[in-house]
């Protein structure tokens, strides 16, 4: 397409300063703007997603620490029980026996010795019967 000049329309068209200037405002700041816009969004999606991972793994490492911490509890509680198992078959054995004999009596000396070795002195003050 060509004008009255002989000049294609695309020519007419960014011939004028006033087109020119319009153009070079896009070209040289608009745009440059809008770049650095978009890295700038992106730069913070990528920073904000580092610190929640950051915050998560710190949290995941207190909770397994925790969990690793109350585990260790409970097998210690269960070799403690574990160490105290005979004495409760023994304390079964006793509660079947009749009272008044000498086994009767060993015995209950035995459990109430292991009673008194395993809570505090000044809680309990315990006689034979």
């Amino acid at each position: 397409m060509t004008t009255r000049s002989g000049r294609s329309s695309f020519a007419a068209f960014t011939a004028s300063i006033r087109t020119r200037l319009v153009v070079f405002l896009i070209v040289f700041t608009v745009l440059p703007l809008a770049l650095a816009g978009i890295i700038a969004s992106l730069t913070s999606g990528n920073s904000a997603r580092q610190k929640q991972e950051d915050a998560l793994s710190a949290v995941a490492t207190l909770k397994e620490s925790q969990v690793t911490g109350w585990i260790e509890g409970l097998y210690q509680n269960l070799f403690a029980e574990a160490e105290r198992a005979p004495s409760v078959f023994q304390l079964i054995s006793l509660l079947q026996m009749e009272s008044g004999t000498s086994n009767y009596q060993s015995n209950y000396d035995s459990q109430l010795e292991i009673f008194n070795n395993s809570m505090p002195r000044a809680a309990f003050s315990t006689s034979s019967p």
